[in-house]
């Protein structure tokens, strides 16, 4: 099917995608950047890869650009991409910024995806990145107009054999500690916030605190902070033995050398993204932890809340230049209560997250009962909107008659809550009438969905596009 929309629909390729400049504050000036490292890095190969829909020209995911092996030249590109992701889809179209491969590894949601790959190169006057493909349609043209080119020739036509690597070794090996640093970073976070919640519950509070939640949260990070520094070390050695077997190999004809390189090739990206994936996790526990922050503070008083609540929000939304705020409708929902009022204390955290968020809608349903369930949202300005959805008469008589709940439309009950809000108090209704009226019998059985507000009203090719999700292909 790719085939055969590969000249009909284009992707949506931005210039994010084709002509991107490097970010020299967030990358540095270094030898992977070309505006800090000009000379040597003229003809330094870059790859911009995403997977795209070629059914609509959607991009659903996206990888972030990398530098390509050191030694690679334009010549080579179509045999070291055919190495990497096999052969193409299609031949490449005249005026298109990429070429269509395969999906190597789809996804349950990716079916009928296929991989997409952008070379860039270093524009000589701006240093800017820009694509490979176009620059040679460009030079096609002047050398045609000289006389020096076949007529209609396609840039990708005059192509040598790559024998090498598949990877910039270095690069790879610098993206792994890297992420190893982010996951020591965020359990510093993590023990940081542990700290504040600790001296404001020996502060004494009305009533004792459960933080069985809290100590689970804390020993999920320990394992996961773990698993990336594992996984970082182990690349250490990868990464040597692919370094030596690049040097050491002798031509095309070496087969035997390529086949081990490649192998340790293969064992470095799986080190990378298993150091990624519990990289991702160490940050987004670090962020459950600031939401459990949330929700104890609400329980308690005094100027030691006021600094732990500040510390929360610089965990969820870092101040400029320190880090990335992630919503929740993007992090997901992990509830780790056993009982009503542990439940009560998350959910305290979560709405004062989807309070600052907004345009998140958080369901709380019912196993095995198709609807049934409440979400929370934020309406219009700063209100906290409660929806109670039961088709059982029982269940919602239960609900009128245990507090303010008001039925707008039958099955639909709703709560209203204008800002300032204590959020303990409409965390603490919302357990009462899960274990009460709906008859929940343990907060891990509650199926949990969060998605942005807006997503659940529109269809879903109006979604904005996914940035960098990190990772490689």
């Amino acid at each position: 099917m790719a085939r055969q929309y590969a000249t009909v629909i284009p992707f949506r390729v931005t210039s994010q995608d084709a002509d991107c400049a490097i970010d020299a504050d967030r990358i540095g000036t270094s030898a992977d950047s070309p505006r800090g490292y000009i000379a040597p890095m003229m003809n330094q190969l870059w790859l911009r890869t995403f997977i795209g829909d070629p059914g609509t020209g959607m991009i659903v995911r996206r990888f972030p650009q990398h530098p390509l092996p050191e030694n690679l030249r334009v010549s080579q590109l179509r045999s070291y991409l055919e190495q990497r992701f096999g052969p193409p889809i299609a031949e490449h179209v005249a005026g298109q910024s990429y070429m269509e491969f395969v999906n190597p590894d789809p996804s349950s949601k990716e079916e009928g995806t296929c991989l997409v790959a952008i070379p860039l190169i270093a524009d000589p006057r701006t240093q800017d990145l820009v694509s490979v493909f176009e620059k040679l349609e460009q030079f096609a043209d002047l050398a045609e107009a000289l006389g020096t080119a076949r007529k209609g020739a396609r840039p990708t036509e005059a192509s040598r054999i790559w024998v090498g690597p598949l990877f910039n070794h270095r690069h790879l090996f610098q993206q792994i500690n890297d992420l190893a640093a982010q996951a020591a970073r965020a359990l510093l976070l993590g023990a940081g916030l542990k700290g504040e919640i600790d001296k404001v519950i020996e502060a004494g509070t009305d009533t004792p605190i459960p933080i069985e939640a809290l100590d689970e949260a804390i020993r999920e990070l320990d394992q996961a902070v773990t698993l990336a520094v594992n996984a970082a070390d182990s690349s250490l050695m990868t990464h040597q033995r692919a370094a030596d077997l690049a040097r050491a190999l002798a031509g095309p004809e070496d087969t035997h050398t390529i086949e081990r390189l490649h192998h340790e090739e293969r064992r470095l990206i799986l080190q990378h993204n298993s150091t990624l994936e519990s990289s991702l996790q160490c940050e987004r526990i670090t962020r459950d932890i600031a939401q459990l922050a949330f929700g104890i503070s609400a329980c308690a008083s005094g100027p030691l809340v006021e600094r732990l609540d500040r510390a929360g929000v610089a965990v969820l939304h870092p101040p400029r230049g320190s880090g990335q705020a992630v919503p929740l409708h993007e992090d997901g929902l992990t509830l780790r209560s056993k009982s009503e009022r542990e439940l009560a204390i998350e959910l305290a955290g979560v709405i004062c997250r989807i309070l600052v968020d907004r345009r998140t809608l958080v369901g709380l349903l019912l196993p095995d009962r198709e609807g049934e369930g409440i979400y929370m949202e934020v309406d219009a300005g700063t209100t906290l909107l409660l929806t109670a959805h039961t088709a059982v008469d029982t269940t919602r008589r239960a609900l009128m008659e245990s507090s303010d709940w008001r039925e707008e439309e039958p099955g639909i009950l709703v709560q209203r809550w204008p800002s300032p809000i204590r959020v303990i108090a409409p965390a603490t209704l919302v357990a009462k009438a899960l274990f009460g009226p709906f008859g929940l019998e343990a907060a891990e059985s509650l199926d949990v969905s969060v998605v942005s507000s807006e997503d659940a009203a529109v269809e879903p090719q109006t979604v904005v596009e996914p940035q960098s999700q990190g990772g490689v292909m």
